[in-house]
Parts: structure tokens; C-alpha cells; sequence
């Protein structure tokens, strides 16, 4: 018996394989929770051990090395000449090679040369891009290897997405840059998960929308460090609602899009807002998306008398129109606020309120919260948060202040 048929290879489910058989050079694995990145991992190890390769593990910390470590040498165990556990160094008895090391030293890999390099949990190694720059990169130099990176998304709320290095790894993949390939593979891509066990996942207590995208169907969600808002100011203060009776005044601002239902329309904003009794905020509803005039007219007919909200909308851009739109439908009262200050401007007041925990949301609305948490006032190119905006509008108003820069003639109109 040869020493490669002494090494444990499990059994891949098809999408593993499917990775496995169209890799590139340089491989970038956007998984979900337990998709089996890390099986997928041990696998290439072993299997390039077995061809007498020289491997280089990598994992974030101590803990995760040594689970790899000792999950690796299982599978090898037939074949092993020599263990070394104190140094993380398997070798084979056909001459493969895999040493395992911690990313926490900045000099991980450092004068080592490999063909195989994998980088398992790469989605929480906040120095990734420095440990591939200045060390790792050059461990393939010699033998022209390969590298893989495996990992969730998990990018921290004190970086921008776009200087998050997994991201930025995970771009130059899909863009097929110099050998790099990437792959998105959420949850429910493992066979052997089944559907109602992730469904229940989905439904446990705390998991919201936003951490299932990330954690179960593996997108890269984040907050700009520029934002006015964070999920700090969201997230506490979410679920709490008001009994009908204690609602002062209900209202629902409409900031307009461009009316097209195409994948690439800019979203009509519409959000319904109450301001209680107790005198605090609730955000009942977040109806934003791109409508046709007729649609949005209607929408926002039915919705104001579902929630006995007054209707109000931005009246500087395609306002009138708005208008017209709606009064073709019905003839309920709606009142145009043209705003004369900028969006940072109009945000500072309900800011304030979300600062003081006057603020809730009654659901995850899950779009307009990444829009809130990811709008950077200082980036001309962004572009327009409409449902952000609407949101601001319902606060203002609710508020009864100038924020969004009314003209006395409006806010007495508005009165």
C-alpha cells in the first residue's frame, strides 16, 4: 500500500467538489455557517501532503490552530513519520510536509517556502492584508503554490467594507485579477444541511435579518466609520411599540425616486413614523421601493389610511408629480416640505433622538438601516439614501422642527 492510500480523504458534497475543480491560483471561499470550509481545507492538505507537497496552515489564533491541527493529523495518522505538537509540524512518510501556524505572529510563515497555503477563518483576521503582504505572499514564491482563503464575513463595525481585507480579496477574485477566483457559497449550499434546520436558525431569538445575511447566506454587510448613524443606536432600542390609544400623531414621508421599476431604478423613499404619548419615536414601517407613479400613488393611499397617517413628501425633486399622482387616486391632504438644507443638516435633530434612545424601530427594516449605518456625508459619489432620507423627513416633522428646512410659510401650512 502506497503512502498517499495511508491518508484519510473525505467524502466532498458536490459543492466542495465544484470549488475544488474549478480553483485558480489564488482562491477566495465567501461561505455561510457550517457550508464546510474548513473540511474543505483539511482535504486539500491532506491530499497535497499525500503528493509529497509542503503545506502552510493558517488560522487566526491559538485555538483555532490547534482544532485544525489536531483534526489534520487524525486524518494523516497512517502516514505520519513524525508529529511535533508543541511546533505544529506533521510529516509525512513520503516526505509532505505541513506546518501550522498562528496569525497573531506578525512573522507567521516568514522564510518558509510551500505549494499549498490555506487561510481557514480568513473573514476575522483583521490584519489579513499586512499578514499576505508582508509574509505569506512570498512562502509561494519558490515553488510557484497556491493559496486559499476560507472564511464568513465578519467585517467589524470600525472599518468601511472597502477596507476590509477579505472583502478586498474576495473583489479581486471576482474580477479575475492575476489568478485570483472567488466563490460565494451560502448555508444552504451543503447538502447535508437541511432546510428546515437552517429556517430554524433563522427564527432564533436575537437573529436578525442583518446577521442572518451575513452569518447564514455569507454577504458582506458593514458600517462606515464616517456614518452619522450606527447599529449601536438601532439595535437596543428595536421592538418596542405603542399601544393605538397613546399614538399623538402618525405621518408618512414619501421622498421620491424615479418612478421605474427596473433593478437599477433609484428607490422611492416611504416611511411611516408615530411619535407617542410617552414622547419617543417609532418607526412603524419602512415601505420604500421602485415604483411606477399609479403604484406609488396607491401605495401611499392605502397606507395612510391603514396607519391614519398624513402624508408628506419632499417637494424638490418630482414633487408636484408626486402630488398629481396621489390625487388621481384620492383626494386625502398632502402637504409638500421642500428642504433647504443638506442631508447631513436635516439628520443632526433625529441623530439626537437615536443618540437618547427616543428611537424605535418596530422591525428590522433591513434595507434602510444599512443604508442609515453605510451613508457617508462626506462621499459626493454615494448615492442618494432615499429611504434614509424619507425616515429623517417623518422624524422632522414629528419633531416639529426646522430640520428640514422648511419655510415659515410651509411649517405654518403644515400646522
Amino acid at each position: 500500500m502506497t503512502e498517499s492510500k495511508k491518508v484519510y480523504l473525505g467524502e466532498l458534497h458536490g459543492g466542495q467538489s465544484e470549488v475544488l475543480n474549478t480553483a485558480g491560483r489564488f482562491n477566495v471561499v465567501v461561505c455561510g455557517r457550517r457550508w464546510g470550509k474548513t473540511y474543505l481545507g483539511e482535504d486539500i492538505a491532506c491530499e497535497a501532503a499525500a503528493a509529497q507537497k509542503l503545506i502552510g496552515w493558517f488560522a487566526p489564533n491559538y485555538k483555532f490552530l490547534t482544532e485544525n491541527f489536531r483534526s489534520v493529523r487524525r486524518r494523516l495518522s497512517e502516514a505520519i513519520a513524525s508529529s511535533n505538537g508543541s511546533e505544529k509540524r506533521i510529516e509525512l512518510t513520503n516526505g509532505g510536509q505541513l506546518e501550522f501556524w498562528t496569525l497573531e505572529n506578525p512573522d507567521a510563515g516568514r522564510s518558509r517556502k510551500y505549494d499549498v497555503v490555506i487561510i481557514d477563518e480568513a473573514g476575522i483576521v483583521l490584519e489579513l492584508s499586512d499578514r499576505w503582504r508582508e509574509a505569506i505572499r512570498a512562502t509561494l514564491l519558490d515553488r510557484q503554490g497556491i493559496a486559499w482563503f476560507l472564511g464568513t464575513p465578519k467585517p467589524p463595525h470600525s472599518i468601511q467594507l472597502r477596507n476590509y481585507a477579505f472583502y478586498q480579496f474576495y473583489q479581486r477574485g471576482l474580477a479575475g485579477q492575476d489568478g485570483w477566483k472567488s466563490f460565494h457559497r451560502p448555508s444552504k449550499n451543503n447538502p447535508y444541511l437541511r432546510p428546515s434546520e437552517i429556517d430554524a436558525m433563522r427564527r432564533e431569538p436575537g437573529m436578525t435579518q442583518r446577521v442572518a445575511r451575513q452569518e447564514i447566506d455569507a454577504e458582506f454587510l458593514s458600517e462606515s466609520t464616517d456614518a452619522l448613524w450606527t447599529m449601536a443606536l438601532i439595535e437596543p432600542f428595536r421592538g418596542r411599540r405603542l399601544p393605538s390609544v397613546d399614538k399623538i400623531r402618525t405621518v408618512l414621508f414619501l421622498d421620491p425616486g424615479n418612478f421605474s421599476v427596473s433593478d437599477s431604478a433609484d428607490p422611492t423613499g416611504i416611511v411611516i413614523a408615530t411619535k407617542g404619548s410617552d414622547g419617543h419615536y417609532y418607526v412603524e414601517n419602512d415601505l420604500s421601493g421602485a415604483y411606477t407613479p399609479n403604484q406609488c400613488a396607491r401605495l401611499v393611499v392605502n397606507a395612510s389610511e391603514h396607519y391614519g397617517a398624513k402624508v408628506y413628501f419632499e417637494s424638490n425633486q418630482g414633487g408636484e408629480f408626486v402630488r398629481s399622482a396621489i390625487r388621481n387616486v384620492s383626494p386625502i391632504s398632502v402637504t409638500a416640505v421642500p428642504s433647504v438644507q443638506g442631508k447631513e443638516q436635516r439628520a443632526l435633530a433625529p441623530l439626537g433622538c437615536y443618540e437618547m434612545g427616543l428611537v424605535h424601530h418596530e422591525f428590522e427594516f433591513l434595507d434602510m438601516e444599512n443604508e442609515m449605518v453605510n451613508w457617508n456625508p462626506y462621499d459626493t459619489k454615494m448615492a442618494s439614501p432615499n429611504r434614509m432620507d424619507a425616515l429623517v423627513g417623518a422624524l422632522n416633522i414629528l419633531m416639529g422642527n426646522a430640520s428640514m428646512g422648511m419655510t415659515r410659510r410651509e411649517r405654518v401650512r403644515r400646522s
